[in-house]
């Protein structure tokens, strides 16, 4: 291969997880292990997290944290690889590197055929090692190719240098400079001069400032004057009753903001919404401390105003039961749905059913539930054992000459849904004990085609009861 590119490095910021880096930088070794240099090969691994690098072990399988695996693409260094770590994190970095040994490997022998493919391949290290030290030398401070060449850059001994501090003379060449020395500087605290911890103080006179000995500063009464008095520094007790002026008074910066108790007993701006009060429209928090804005009592008592929905309906229907059957017959009409305004509520569901029919019977009926337009299902609560189980039922003993039955019931329900989700209820019917043909009439008597036949109507109510 010949190498086109000009780098021995790529980096990564992959997303959180990731477990697969991919590169396209050739190299030459893909099976040697290092785990002492950390190497797998000429590739080298380095993990940038939270400002600190890491240099990866490297493993031939099952790579754990702080690990990585290398496979050559296709199986050919020269196409990049495949570097495999554990996962990543957020902000992660990583750094694939090519390192190639500072050796040469070909060795050519007086009258010997030259391998034009092993002479290249030791022409491309020889690249890459030359790769490798620019982009070391990018990384290191260079000086100007202006400077003068009588410019010194070195330095003295690791004993001179000691305790001493890189820098540059008056003419730029490199030198080493003393640094603060407790040790070696004196100091009379109380003559105006102190050091601590490389930092040197020092008094004007003793007139009007002076030490106390712990490298405070006093100032005597001769020096307290007006224009020396700093901004912020008189206490309370010194001023005058009435003396400080609105225009004294804190700036507040923030809109919709006042002065207030910061909680740690000082004055700071305090914001009227979130500090001083709580626009919550739903009121969770139950502060006991903070006051509700006019919009979220508003909107916490129009989220609590009656939610009832009313199907009120005359419209006549016929349906053919199965007697003594566990088999119910949705009944045409009652499709009733409403929309929770809380999570938490419960339902009150009642049924004004008015029917009619040409045969006595034990007449069964079903409350069936669907939670956001999904399939419908029976509401819980069914009596156990044998024989056909239902919510309520009514008794018609004879046929009812043109007479209306009416059954009524009323029941709370607890259905499970999420906020926003509709919840829909409807009838079904089944008959039990009865004669053929075991026919209900809705809102009819069985004279139906008849003009002096009976006509009623029948409603199912559902009230949100908020919990």
């Amino acid at each position: 291969m010949a190498l086109s590119g000009t780098t021995n490095k790529v980096s990564f910021t992959p997303t959180a997880g990731t477990t697969s880096l991919t590169f396209s930088i050739p190299f030459f070794d893909a099976t040697t292990v290092s785990v002492a240099n950390k190497k797998y090969g000429d590739i080298k691994v380095t993990r940038t997290r939270s400002g600190t690098d890491l240099l990866l072990t490297p493993v031939t399988s099952n790579p754990t944290a702080d690990q990585f695996q290398l496979s050559a693409t296709n199986g050919d260094p020269s196409q990049g690889g495949v570097i495999t770590i554990a996962a990543s994190s957020s902000g992660d970095k990583f750094t694939v590197e090519r390192d190639v040994e500072y050796t040469q490997q070909y060795d050519l022998q007086e009258g010997a055929t030259i391998d034009p493919t092993a002479l290249n391949k030791a022409l491309d290290r020889v690249v890459a090692q030359n790769q490798q030290q620019n982009d070391s030398f990018t990384r290191t401070v260079e000086f100007p190719v202006s400077d003068d060449p009588s410019r010194t850059y070195t330095v003295s001994t690791e004993t001179v240098r000691a305790n001493k501090a890189l820098g540059f003379d008056a003419s730029g060449n490199v030198t080493e400079l003393d640094l603060v020395d407790s040790g070696s500087i004196s100091g009379n605290a109380n003559a105006g001069i102190s050091i601590s911890g490389n930092i040197i103080s020092a008094k004007v006179d003793d007139s009007t400032t002076a030490f106390d000995g712990n490298g405070n500063i006093i100032v005597k009464d001769s020096g307290v004057t007006a224009a020396k008095l700093n901004t912020d520094s008189v206490t309370t007790a010194k001023i005058l009753n009435d003396n400080v002026t609105y225009d004294k008074l804190q700036d507040i910066s923030t809109s919709n903001s006042v002065l207030g108790n910061a909680g740690t007993g000082t004055v700071a701006e305090r914001a009227l919404v979130g500090d001083i009060l709580l626009d919550e429209d739903t009121m969770t928090s139950n502060s006991a401390v903070k006051g509700a804005t006019q919009q979220s009592i508003k909107s916490y008592v129009d989220l609590y105003k009656p939610n009832v929905v009313n199907n009120f309906f005359n419209t006549r229907s016929i349906h053919t039961l199965n007697v003594d059957s566990q088999t119910f017959i949705d009944i045409d009409n009652t499709e009733t749905t409403i929309t929770p305004k809380v999570a938490s509520s419960k339902l009150l569901v009642s049924f004004s059913i008015s029917f009619g029919t040409a045969q006595g019977g034990k007449f069964h009926f079903k409350i069936n539930e669907s939670i956001n337009g999904g399939a419908y299902s029976a509401v819980t609560g069914l009596p156990t054992g044998t024989g056909v189980k239902s919510h309520f039922v009514t008794d018609v003993d004879r046929d009812d000459n043109e007479n209306i039955t009416n059954v009524s019931y009323q029941v709370l329900l607890e259905p499970s849904y999420t906020a926003g989700q509709t919840v829909s209820y409807k009838l079904s019917a089944g008959v039990a004990n009865a004669a053929s043909p075991y026919v209900l009439y809705m809102n009819s008597s069985e004279t139906i085609t008849q003009n002096d036949d009976s006509l009623s109507t029948s409603s199912i109510v559902i009230q949100e009861i908020y919990q």
